[in-house]
């Protein structure tokens, strides 16, 4: 089962909203958000006020037993652009050889 723990985000509009935040991602138990991981949009909160985005660099496990995967995720903000989108394509290139 995935684990995430609901945060409260507060806005520079002011808008305070909650949002999930995941530490593990099991896709056996939660097929969708297998899609939220390889579009890049995990830990990602949208406000509902302005529709402003912030991205939540939380490490987290991504498991797919389907296609037996166990996989050490570290988002960090000391990490370039280019390397963040270079590990996603690894990860559905991956995917697509399955």
């Amino acid at each position: 089962m995935s684990h995430s723990t609901d945060y409260m985000i507060t806005c520079p509009c002011g808008m305070v909203f909650h949002s999930k935040i995941y530490e593990y991602v099991n896709t056996r138990q939660d097929p969708q958000l297998r899609y939220t991981v390889l579009a890049g949009l995990l830990n990602i909160s949208t406000c509902p006020n302005c529709g402003r985005r912030a991205a939540h660099p939380r490490h987290f496990i991504y498991s797919d037993p389907e296609h037996s995967l166990l996989v050490y995720v570290d988002p960090s903000s000391d990490i370039s652009e280019e390397a963040r989108q270079l590990t996603l394509d690894k990860l559905r290139s991956v995917h697509q050889e399955v």
